[in-house]
């Protein structure tokens, strides 16, 4: 049946079709033939090749096993793959394990009859990490004691997991894409997208200040009358163009209220708050201002009055204040040199004394005045006339007449 006017003369015809073949010889000298038969049987039974499923190579599968195990086998088979990863070690292997993508053939060959089937199976893969953010560094201070770490910018959707780690991250925040913390330290946001189990992550730093400055108002001091204001020594403060001072008490004003040593008058309570502005964080402090303004008791004593009989006199100042601290000084026409200041000084002239003590612990001051008369006017002395003693009168004698003598006590 194979046999055609292209191949029938041939010695050795090729034939691809199974029957029964006669082949007649002929010699043409004298015509005498020969014939004899034989038959070309088909065996073109195909192995079967399956390549099995497609695959595909992710981050947590990393090896695809190829699977041809439904194949034929047996003594006359013969498995063949090629592909991006196989290789002499592998290549007969029914079942190898590749681990780079692209199109696998699994050729199965039927060695006793050479017919050959092909299978093909795709290896895909998908190790593209999702997107991690842990967002920018933040700072907590005084006044920002808390923030939200800002994973915004990181993959979404519902295969996405977030996980944090650092010191504020419990059971509670841990799988929010933006967790509230109030602790310092590095954070990792761990990103994984649950599809191909790929993985990334980023760190964010968050720093804290919460250093106090320093607040120091000073010592407490006392106002007198001597020193009626003085400034509130706030130096020993933290100083520098990072602070603020808010004082607070009687005398503080839109005037002083700001400064670091305000001048006052009043006493009271004194307190002083320092604020860092790069942290805001704050320190206080008091001062407390006492005030001494009570005056010495000054008694200049009773007015008194010179006499004939009492041409000085001693001013009585010892009902007035009296101490180490006390001092006295007196002024008037006719103190007595060098007794000044003396409590109770001599004078031999009338006028008015001021007397002035004065304390000198607090430098208060207070005066009084004692007058001081005179009375120097004599007595009249009047005898009445002369008078004669005579013979007539001599017995009974004269009386003698005081006239406009002064009388009285």
């Amino acid at each position: 049946p194979g046999i055609n006017a292209g191949n029938q003369s041939d010695y050795q015809p090729v034939v691809s079709v199974p029957g029964a073949y006669t082949l007649v010889v002929t010699d043409t000298g004298n015509g005498c033939t020969a014939t004899d038969a034989m038959n070309v049987n088909s065996d073109a039974v195909y192995p079967i090749a399956d390549a099995g499923a497609d695959g595909l190579i992710t981050c947590t599968q990393a090896n695809i096993v190829l699977d041809g195990a439904a194949s034929s086998s047996g003594a006359n088979i013969q498995i063949d793959w090629s592909g991006p990863d196989i290789t002499p070690a592998n290549q007969n292997l029914v079942s190898p394990a590749v681990a780079l993508p692209g199109t696998y053939i699994l050729s199965v060959t039927n060695t006793q009859n050479s017919c050959i089937s092909t299978d093909t199976v795709l290896v895909d893969e998908n190790t593209t990490p999702p997107v991690a953010s842990a967002g920018q560094d933040l700072h907590l201070d005084c006044q920002l004691t808390s923030v939200v770490l800002d994973g915004m910018l990181s993959d979404t959707g519902a295969m996405i997991v977030y996980m944090w780690n650092g010191p504020a991250i419990n059971a509670g925040n841990q799988n929010e894409q933006s967790p509230a913390i109030d602790q310092p330290g590095v954070y990792t946001l761990l990103v994984t997208d649950a599809e191909n189990g790929c993985t990334a992550q980023d760190d964010v730093a968050i720093t804290q200040d919460t250093v106090a400055p320093i607040a120091n108002a000073g010592a407490d001091f006392t106002l007198n009358c001597a020193q009626s204001s003085l400034a509130i020594d706030g130096a020993a403060s933290s100083s520098g163009p990072d602070f603020t001072y808010l004082w607070q008490g009687p005398d503080i004003n839109t005037a002083n209220f700001d400064l670091q040593n305000p001048v006052v008058s009043d006493s009271g309570t004194y307190i002083l708050i320092v604020t860092n502005t790069q942290n805001n964080c704050t320190a206080t402090d008091e001062v407390y201002v006492a005030l001494d303004a009570d005056p010495p008791a000054a008694d200049a004593g009773v007015d008194q009055t010179l006499t004939c009989a009492s041409d000085t006199l001693q001013l009585d100042g010892s009902l007035s204040a009296s101490g180490a601290a006390i001092t006295y000084s007196w002024s008037g026409p006719g103190i007595v040199q060098g007794q000044q200041n003396n409590a109770s000084p001599d004078v031999f002239a009338p006028g008015n004394y001021t007397l002035t003590v004065l304390n000198t612990l607090n430098g208060c001051s207070q005066t009084d005045i004692v007058i001081v008369g005179s009375d120097f006017i004599p007595p009249v002395a009047d005898a009445g006339d002369d008078q004669v003693l005579t013979c007539a009168n001599s017995a009974t004698g004269v009386t003698l007449q005081s006239g406009s003598s002064s009388t009285g006590p």
